[in-house]
């Protein structure tokens, strides 16, 4: 089953990125095996229904994929030298049936392969799997700073040959090298990051996020063709309606403005 699932929207030609993070217990119809989560399509058709899946459930065609497992993941932030990661907290578990070792304390450090995997791993606290997305998005981001500077980018073509043993992906390697040197001078802080929203709930005792899928189509393709998305706006309460102020920053936020 795929552990992690995010898909990347992005425009070369005006440099618009939006990267989507999709929980693995969405449910969704997945092609000929009817409703389940969304990281059972792995397991059950591998990458292809999987794409196939994805496409149905956001509305969006998937050009490209690349999947990586454990051993990779690890081999790549070891070959970029580590990945520098605010630890927000103290993390321990131990799950000695799946061989799963979690102990980080928290701070400013720099994570190797296998203490960066702990890190993206650790869902065991009141945030669930929720939490554990907002880590690997944060590491995903301090993956592509890493990547845009000059020393990593000079090594990329070597990392990238070494990786074939860990990664399975329809692109070469010369359009991974060329989508990271466009990637390079987009504004890390113009990166929409969003994760698909949705209900916790018990379906004959195994636990979904329940979503609206039409809700979720309209949503993806609103911040493909939103232009407002980052602007900074500031929301100021001049009417004495106690709340509001709060309210109408929410729905602006919905609506893809940066308020601060």
């Amino acid at each position: 089953r795929a552990d992690t699932i995010f898909v990347l929207s992005f425009s070369p030609k005006t440099k618009d990125t939006l990267l989507f993070s999709i929980p693995r217990d969405t449910r969704v119809m997945i092609p000929d095996r009817g409703m389940d989560k969304i990281n059972h399509a792995f397991a059950f058709g591998g990458i292809e229904l999987l794409e196939e899946t994805i496409e149905q459930f956001i509305g969006l065609t998937i050009h490209y994929y690349g999947v990586i497992d454990f051993e990779g993941f690890q081999y790549l932030i070891d070959a970029l030298g580590g990945i520098d990661i605010n630890v927000e907290k103290d993390m321990y578990y131990v799950d000695y049936a799946g061989s799963l070792k979690i102990n980080l304390h928290s701070g400013q450090q720099t994570l190797d392969g296998e203490k960066a995997l702990e890190y993206v791993r650790f869902r065991f606290d009141e945030l669930g799997d929720l939490g554990r997305i907002q880590r690997q998005q944060n590491l995903i981001n301090a993956v592509v700073d890493k990547v845009m500077n000059f020393e990593s980018m000079v090594k990329l073509p070597n990392i990238i040959n070494n990786l074939t043993e860990y990664i399975d992906t329809n692109m070469n390697t010369n359009e991974i090298i060329s989508l990271a040197r466009i990637m390079k001078d987009i504004d890390r802080n113009e990166v929409w990051v969003e994760t698909i929203q949705g209900e916790p709930r018990y379906i004959d005792r195994v636990s979904y996020l329940v979503v609206d899928s039409q809700e979720v189509k309209k949503r993806v393709q609103y911040l493909i063709d939103n232009k407002q998305r980052g602007l900074r706006v500031e929301v100021l309460n001049g009417n004495q309606v106690p709340g509001i102020a709060h309210y109408v920053a929410k729905k602006m936020g919905e609506f893809g403005y940066d308020v601060v």
